[in-house]
């Protein structure tokens, strides 16, 4: 991957880092939830570790609290003594370190302790470097000794081998962290160390530049991501890029101004320090930069502002000459909107008419029909009764007159013919009368059906009839059968207790009539 391309991440990565240091809090905020243990508290300190240094203090007094016995003590005192030292109180650290013995450390804390000791000379040699020397001497031997509780190979082997291998064994100590990185998750702190490593002992050796150059992109993009707070990375490519390109001094002022804010948020004095040393030239630079920008700004919009006036002195003598001209087409533009709006108002009225008598005609026609299949049966009825008075079959005619088929059959009839006009003048009707019942209590036709028994009660209450004994006439029920459907059919309702007045409302911006 180009340099380029590692500096759109990194821009990308430093638009989120508020959301990742939010992300960082939720994860912990969720470990504190069910926290009640002494590991649970040594786990949320060791969370805090490099991101909160007071937290991360707060949780080892609590895991102290809860410390069982002299080994729980000693790992505690172990973590605080690195927290410590990561946050620049290295004669505290140092007080802690030196109280402990190493020889009683259990095997699996001795790691830890040569590692809280590496950190500690680390902070006091940056302090102090002129001063104590020896510092230097003794983080060169306790890299020595954390190697061997070190899992041989292991990332943070390799880390503190490549750390402990003098400079004049370039390509041993290169060798080793590039083995170190390969061997790292990009989102650890081992990875952003040996990257970061690395390219110091490119600076150091003022060798592959370019290649420094990248290292320190992807130490910044892994402090950023996981996120650690103690960012060394990004003070030293402000550092090289305020030396190597002006340019470019807003973001190497970007990155220092982002360095100081993670080590205010960890109350780390350490890399506060640092960023003091460096924030001060690369702050003038850039305020140079901006005073000679400032300058050319300045006799730019000069320039620009001399040709604006005459620009406008043109544009408003041209405004003043096309204004009558612009005021008359606008009249005429709006006049022939105005008579298009008008136009198709009358189209859409034409058609809503013929629509209107089509669907007139089709109610018309099934009036007709229904009533001479009504006359047609009636004098079919008529003949048969007379037939059977002539020949005397006065029992056949008192059967035919009491059979339920004949008002089955009429019911039907009606029914299909009641349903089709209905629909036909309130298309919509069904589902303006499902909006005013519940969810759960939906009217659904079945295959074949136009309307049924509930749909048609409050079909003729739309159309005026509200009379139970009526209703019950005309769809050949009883009035109580009638009053138990309505009864259901209000028990639907959103409205219960203005159902009915709701239903005669029904259609009145869908019907043909409209």
């Amino acid at each position: 991957m180009s340099t380029k391309e590692l500096y759109n991440i990194l821009n990308q990565i430093i638009a989120k880092r508020n959301d990742f240091t939010k992300q960082k809090e939720e994860h912990i905020d969720s470990l504190k939830i069910h926290s009640d243990g002494y590991n649970d508290f040594l786990n949320i300190a060791r969370q805090y570790h490099t991101f909160q240094y007071d937290s991360a203090m707060v949780y080892i007094q609590k895991a102290r609290i809860l410390a069982e016995n002299n080994s729980k003590k000693m790992e505690v005192q172990i973590l605080q003594a690195e927290v410590q030292a990561t946050a620049g109180l290295y004669s505290e650290a140092l007080h802690i370190l030196e109280d402990t013995n190493p020889s009683l450390l259990p095997k699996e804390l001795k790691a830890s302790y040569y590692r809280a000791c590496i950190y500690t000379c680390y902070t006091m040699d940056d302090f102090m470097r002129n001063n104590y020397s020896t510092f230097s001497q003794k983080k060169e031997m306790f890299a020595d000794s954390i190697l061997f509780y070190l899992p041989a190979s292991s990332p943070e082997w390799l880390y503190w081998k490549a750390e402990n291998t003098p400079d004049s064994s370039f390509n041993t100590k290169e060798d080793l962290y590039r083995k170190c990185i390969y061997n790292s998750p990009v989102h650890s702190r081992t990875f952003a160390s040996a990257t970061c490593g690395l390219a110091l002992l490119y600076e150091r050796k003022k060798a592959k530049k370019d290649e420094m150059e990248r290292l320190l992109i992807l130490s910044i993009i892994s402090d950023y991501v996981q996120p650690l707070k103690e960012n060394m990375s990004s003070q030293l490519l402000a550092n090289y890029i305020a030396n190597n390109r002006e340019e470019d001094l807003p973001f190497a002022h970007q990155l220092l101004v982002n360095a100081l804010e993670d080590a205010l948020f960890f109350n780390n004095r350490l890399r506060l320090m640092q960023i003091s040393r460096r924030l001060p030239d690369i702050v003038l630079k850039h305020e140079q930069q901006l005073q000679q920008s400032n300058r050319r700004r300045i006799f730019t919009i000069i320039c620009i502002s001399s040709l604006l006036l005459s620009l406008i002195i043109v544009i408003a003598y041209t405004i003043r000459t096309n204004r009558k001209l612009a005021i008359s087409r606008n009249k005429q533009r709006e006049t022939n909107k105005q008579l298009s709006q008008m136009n198709e108002e009358l189209v859409s009225l034409n058609q809503k008419l013929k629509d209107t008598n089509r669907s007139r005609e089709e109610c018309v026609s099934l009036f007709f029909n229904l009533c001479a299949s009504y006359t047609e049966r009636l004098t079919s009825f008529k003949k048969s009764v007379e037939r059977k008075v002539k020949v005397g079959q006065t029992n056949d005619l008192l059967r035919i007159v009491t059979s339920p088929n004949i008002t089955d059959a009429e019911s039907k009839e009606f029914y299909f013919h009641f349903d089709q006009a209905f629909i036909t003048l309130y298309p919509t009707f069904i589902r303006e009368l499902n909006s005013l019942l519940r969810s759960d209590a939906q009217l659904i036709l079945k295959k074949g059906e136009i309307l049924n028994t509930e749909l048609r009660i409050a079909a003729l209450i739309r159309m005026g009839v509200r009379d139970s004994n009526k209703i019950a006439t005309l769809l050949f029920y009883s009035p109580q059968t009638i009053y138990n459907y309505r009864s259901q059919l209000k028990s639907r309702a959103i409205n219960r207790e203005n159902f009915e007045q709701q239903i005669e409302q029904l259609g009145l911006t869908n019907s043909i009539f409209q």
